[in-house]
């Protein structure tokens, strides 16, 4: 009987220690598992929430950069037109020169010159397509100062290529200069 009873916590230890594996096995390692899973998939997504909170305020800041951005767009796109609207051009010029009180003298615009097209003198015209002015203008040195700063201020975009200043206080100034756009020129 002594082998019996001997016997009896043994099996039940033996018993109770399978039971433990089983447990572990069936349930406890699964869990865990899963719960391991669990975290990682947390942790991407609360990093998955950070990214998109910053593309959030990322793209909120652009939203209130949208009417500067649209009225600089404005701006350039007055300044850069898409065909020469030479008609506006020229009213432009007249108003500076009027503006600044000198006399406009004369007042030459060449056909409009798109990227690849001959200029006069058998060269190509590279880059932005443009239209050449020469100007001659009468007035005292001051007066062609401000001329020239008005066409600085001009919302169309004018390059100076050549300023002949010649006389005294009432002297008289050549100018050859570009005023460019951005598309094809009209017919």
């Amino acid at each position: 009987m002594m082998v019996t009873n001997r016997r009896i916590p043994m099996i039940a230890g033996a018993a109770a220690l399978i039971l433990v594996v089983i447990w572990y096995m069936a349930l406890w390692s699964p869990q865990a598992k899963q719960l391991k899973a669990a975290h990682k998939a947390h942790a991407a997504a609360m990093q998955q929430i950070g990214q998109l909170q910053s593309q959030k305020d990322q793209l909120q800041g652009l939203v209130k950069q949208i009417p500067a951005d649209t009225a600089l767009f404005t701006r350039l796109e007055a300044a850069l037109p898409d065909n020469p609207q030479l008609d506006q051009a020229l009213n432009l010029l007249h108003q500076a020169a009027d503006s600044a009180g000198v006399k406009l003298l004369s007042l030459s615009p060449s056909h409009p010159a798109t990227p690849g097209s001959a200029q006069s003198g058998g060269q190509q015209q590279t880059g932005v397509p443009s239209v050449s002015l020469t100007m001659n203008i009468q007035g005292s040195s001051a007066q062609v100062q401000s001329f020239l700063s008005a066409l600085d201020a001009m919302p169309r975009t004018v390059v100076i290529d050549s300023l002949s200043i010649s006389g005294g206080s009432s002297g008289s100034a050549s100018i050859g200069a570009r005023i460019f756009f951005a598309g094809q020129p009209t017919p």
